[in-house]
């Protein structure tokens, strides 16, 4: 059984005001100001419902599972709200942070320690990561972009560092 069978994770078609969502979430200034506060607004929505439902599902047709990384420097554990998109047995989540110039921290935590725990909606599954291999890169873009097509724009504002695909693979 794969990891997106064990976590029952899926995505949903989006309504028009999801998709008009996505779309400002897509621009220089919606990406922005959604890296500063999505993350803050998904946390707590997490929290009141008891980690099934977030923000980013609501205004963005978008599931979102956490992933606890060890800390490359800390050796402490960190959390993070991705989009994944389903792949073979396993999970892509990719490194864009929002098209912004820094690379997510969570990147350099899965570097260092590819172990992690994935949670979505209320259920736990230790794994592995691994970058994603050469061979699979279309296939694992082209499934990134059929779940949110904002991607592609914050690919192509990333001119000074590699964007890292992950796929997170059950243990």
């Amino acid at each position: 059984m794969g990891l997106a069978e064990r976590l029952d994770y899926q995505h949903r078609s989006p309504n028009p005001i999801q998709k008009a969502f996505k779309a400002v979430a897509s621009t220089r200034a919606g990406a922005k100001l959604f890296a500063m506060i999505l993350h803050h607004l998904d946390s707590a929505t997490a929290t009141a419902t008891n980690r099934r439902s977030t923000v980013t599902s609501w205004l963005a047709s978008l599931e979102v599972i956490w992933v606890t990384t060890t800390g490359a420097r800390s050796g402490r554990p960190r959390q993070a709200p991705l989009v994944a998109v389903p792949v073979g047995d396993g999970l892509a989540v990719v490194g864009t942070g929002w098209g912004l110039q820094s690379t997510p921290g969570w990147v350099y935590n899965l570097l260092a320690d590819p172990r992690a725990e994935v949670e979505y909606r209320g259920r736990r599954v230790p794994v592995m990561a691994r970058v994603a291999f050469e061979s699979e890169a279309k296939e694992v873009w082209d499934r990134i972009l059929e779940a949110h097509a904002g991607y592609a724009q914050y690919a192509k504002r990333v001119t000074d560092r590699p964007i890292r695909v992950f796929i997170l693979s059950g243990r």
